[in-house]
């Protein structure tokens, strides 16, 4: 999985893009493999 042609998609700033959207984290659940993250619209 690719972001794009040259950027695997682990590499992506998840953080960057949801805050960019008026999004805040709220809760993570980490993984042996990977991370769940919960979002909410910003008050």
């Amino acid at each position: 999985n690719y972001v794009d042609d040259e950027t695997p998609l682990y590499y992506r700033d998840w953080g960057e893009v949801f805050t960019s959207l008026g999004l805040i984290e709220v809760d993570v659940v980490r993984g042996d493999r990977d991370t769940a993250r919960t979002f909410r619209v910003t008050d």
